[in-house]
Parts: C-alpha cells; sequence; structure tokens
C-alpha cells in the first residue's frame, strides 16, 4: 500500500472514539467479531474495513459512520441520514415536531430514535396521521392479496426477490381451492382498495392536511 493511501485510511476516528467510549481493542473486537489485531491494523491504518465492518463499529461505539471513518465531522450523522432516507435535515426536523405535538413522541426520547420514528412516518411504515393510516391499510390489502393469489394458485416461483410471469400465463387454481371464492376475495378487497381515496384526511381540529408530512 502506497504512502498517499496509507495517510488517507489513518484519518479514522476508530482510536479517538474507542478511547473516549473507554473501551478496549479486545472488547471492541470482540463486539464485533474481529481478532484484536484487526482493530489494530484498522487504527493504525494497515488495512480499511468493509463497509459491512464499518456499520458494526459505528453500531457499537454508536456513531455515525461517516464519522467514524473520519468523513464528516457531524457527530450526530444528519449527512448520514440525509443520505440514506432521502430526507432533509429540516423534513426530519419538522416530523419530529409533528410527532411530539401530537404526543406520538416523548420530549425526552434520545434523538436517534426520534428521528428513526419521523422516518417511519415521513414514509408510512408508522401510522401517526390520517393519511398514515391510509397507506397502512393500502399496503395491508396489496399485502394480503398476495398472499390470497399464492394459496389459491399455482404461480412461477420467486427468483433474488423477483416473481418472473411469461407473457400468456395462465395459473393453475391448486387441488381443493375454489376460483370463485378466490375472484370474490380479491373483488372486495380491489373495491376497499378504491374506497380509500374517498377516506377525508382531515383531522378533527383541522390541522392535519391531505397531505400532512409535507
Amino acid at each position: 500500500m502506497n504512502q498517499k493511501s496509507n495517510d488517507h485510511i489513518v484519518k479514522n476516528r476508530i482510536k479517538q472514539v474507542r478511547l473516549e467510549k473507554r473501551k478496549t481493542q479486545k472488547e471492541l473486537a470482540k463486539a464485533v467479531g474481529l481478532s484484536d489485531r484487526a482493530i489494530a491494523h484498522y487504527e493504525n491504518g494497515i488495512r480499511e474495513p468493509k463497509l459491512e465492518t464499518w456499520i458494526k463499529l459505528a453500531e457499537y461505539l454508536n456513531v455515525p459512520v461517516s464519522y467514524l471513518q473520519g468523513i464528516s465531522n457531524d457527530l450526530f450523522g444528519w449527512i448520514d441520514w440525509e443520505k440514506t432516507t432521502g430526507h432533509s435535515k429540516r423534513e426530519i426536523q419538522q416530523e419530529i415536531n409533528r410527532l411530539e405535538a401530537n404526543g406520538v413522541i416523548h420530549k425526552n426520547e434520545p434523538l436517534q430514535q426520534k428521528v428513526i420514528k419521523s422516518i417511519e412516518s415521513l414514509e408510512f411504515h408508522l401510522p401517526t396521521s390520517n393519511q398514515g393510516i391510509v397507506k397502512f391499510v393500502e399496503r395491508s390489502i396489496n399485502e394480503l392479496q398476495g398472499k390470497i393469489t399464492n394459496a389459491f394458485l399455482e404461480m412461477p416461483p420467486v427468483n433474488n426477490g423477483v416473481r418472473f410471469i411469461p407473457a400468456g400465463y395462465k395459473p393453475k387454481v391448486k387441488k381443493g381451492m375454489n376460483i370463485e371464492t378466490y375472484k370474490q376475495l380479491m373483488e372486495l378487497l380491489n373495491k376497499t382498495r378504491w374506497k380509500l381515496s374517498d377516506i377525508p384526511l382531515y383531522s378533527d381540529d383541522n390541522s392535519e392536511t391531505s397531505t400532512p408530512n409535507q
């Protein structure tokens, strides 16, 4: 490894943060499943951790990956959150304020937990608003329809998370299952999903609009 590359790697903060947290190399190594020697090599810039190792180190030391790498001086990790989620710091902070005002999160909760909940709310994975709950129901209907289809029909296998359905493919009904039952169940769920758009998204105090998380 040339000197230029070595100088770049040694700028990481692994040793600095480890000492601040009062952890030994042995304790850190055990926590992330590595040897003491590997930790020493990382701290001295002899070797560069893989991405999954950076994540493990950062999680154990409770600091952002970019801060541990020496890339950022942002100890909280706003840069990482923005890069990972696509939501701006301002957007996340506004959602935190909304959740606190509505009693969904407590003001004394750790900031990292507040950020996680606010992002889940912004992406409608945590039903904290009228719109969020409607989105939750819509996702649940989609998941239920998938389960019903798998229960009634012989479908092509899923490879690497993707199900490829050839053009003109006609699935067979599984033995003991009734195609009319399947059709009626799917029709019922489709009608329910279509009616979701008719549900008002305003709160009783009119403080929530149809786009409450913007």
